[in-house]
């Protein structure tokens, strides 16, 4: 099981160049689910009408994020 990482104690490694990296977060006592973080922030991904892709939004007080492992075979 992962755990939550206070943003106090760490930040995620910086994703390479032309790479993306995905988190579950915690705000104000909610989780939000597929949070893009890059250069040093989290973000939200905001999908269009047709649910393409629109642009990213930064997400203000975060407290903790959560490392999302793929499933296991």
């Amino acid at each position: 099981m992962n755990e939550w990482i206070s943003v106090n104690n760490r930040l995620p490694d910086e994703p390479k160049e032309y790479t993306q990296f995905f988190v579950d977060v915690w705000v104000q006592g909610e989780r939000i689910v597929d949070v893009n973080f890059s250069k040093g922030d989290f973000h939200e991904v905001i999908c269009d009408h047709q649910g393409d892709f629109s642009h990213l939004e930064k997400i203000s007080g975060v407290t903790y994020w959560l490392i999302q492992e793929p499933p296991k075979e």
